[in-house]
């Protein structure tokens, strides 16, 4: 009987890992961690092509509880000249799709490095998203981290604002 009620412990177990409950995630190869709330998710290389600097290849990183996405994606950067390259990406912020929550993209440094920080309501395929985005440029690399909800309070709830918060530049 206890080998049973151990088993089925065990198999609870796995099942509650497998829906990924809060996990440090830990990529020194991309230079980051972070603490995910839904799980370690698998870094995914992939490419878009950008109307500003042609091939952009970078890494991604999502872990999904339900209709919450918690994202990290790299991307090299130029940082010959950090400034103009932050006041480029805040540009291209200003005019990407969707409503600016707050007015404005925050150019607020974080944990030491050059960062912007916003907020933005849009519609993808009939429904309203909500993303909170931090970008922090350390490393030579260009850091998202986001988060993306259909529920707008999850913006300011605690857990979200951990997990912008446990973000570490580790090179």
């Amino acid at each position: 009987m206890l080998r049973i009620f151990l088993a089925w412990l065990f198999c609870i177990g796995l099942a509650c890992a497998q829906i990924g409950g809060p996990a440090a995630l830990n990529a020194p190869d991309d230079g980051f961690s972070i603490t995910m709330p839904a799980g370690v998710p698998v870094p995914t290389p992939t490419s878009v092509k950008s109307k500003y600097s042609g091939k952009v290849v970078f890494t991604k990183y999502q872990a999904m509880q339900g209709p919450r996405a918690y994202v990290v994606t790299l991307v090299p950067a130029d940082t010959k000249d950090p400034k103009k390259y932050m006041a480029e990406a805040e540009q291209r912020l200003e005019k990407s799709k969707g409503e600016l929550l707050g007015g404005k993209i925050q150019d607020t440094p974080f944990k030491g490095n050059p960062a912007l920080a916003g907020r933005w309501r849009n519609e993808s395929k009939g429904h309203v998203i909500f993303n909170q985005v931090l970008i922090v440029l350390a490393n030579g690399k260009f850091y998202t981290v986001e988060f993306t909800t259909e529920d707008q309070t999850d913006l300011d709830k605690s857990d979200t604002q951990a997990f912008f918060q446990s973000f570490n530049v580790t090179k």
